[in-house]
């Protein structure tokens, strides 16, 4: 007799799986690229290279961001993660939009 839980099938367990995975280390990359544009050091106005690897490190933020949030927004995504799982890459796009926009 096969015994299992209702509606939860093993590969829509494993799916789930997978796409945390993917979604954490988007998230922790996109934390490491924040965590270097606000910690970073304050570049000089006159210091020409700082200020293009903050606003590189800002813009790979955002993108990283956009990527997350387009992955949460595909239906097989949605229908095993909560919609809490968008919220890391909104925050922090939202971070870096800032500090992006403090730069210039």
């Amino acid at each position: 007799m096969k015994t299992s839980f209702p509606g939860r099938t093993t590969g829509e367990a494993r799916f789930r799986q997978v796409a945390a995975s993917v979604l954490a280390t988007l998230h922790l990359l996109n934390a490491a690229t924040v965590y270097v544009v606000l910690n970073g050091g304050r570049p000089a106005p006159s210091d020409q290279d700082g200020l293009g690897a903050a606003d590189l490190a800002c813009l790979l933020s955002i993108c990283l961001s956009i990527a997350a949030i387009q992955f949460c927004l595909r239906p097989s995504v949605r229908r095993v993660l909560a919609p809490w799982w968008a919220a890391p890459a909104v925050v922090l796009g939202a971070i870096a939009s800032l500090r992006l926009a403090a730069l210039f």
